[in-house]
């Protein structure tokens, strides 16, 4: 796993640490964009590797 996504699966779980219902919540992308500081075109293909790999819905 590369470093980027090893960062959007942190990024996912901080974001999520104080979520009181069941399960966590939808994410925007653009959220996560300007979380991390990151370009929404590679974290946009990095997400889709993500999904591919079932580490993410």
């Amino acid at each position: 796993m590369t470093a980027c996504k090893r960062a959007v699966l942190q990024c996912l779980a901080d974001l999520g640490a104080n979520y009181l219902e069941w399960g966590t919540p939808p994410y925007a992308l653009s959220l996560l964009v300007e979380q991390m500081g990151a370009d929404a075109s590679n974290l946009r293909k990095t997400m889709q590797a993500l999904e591919r790999s079932g580490l993410v819905v």
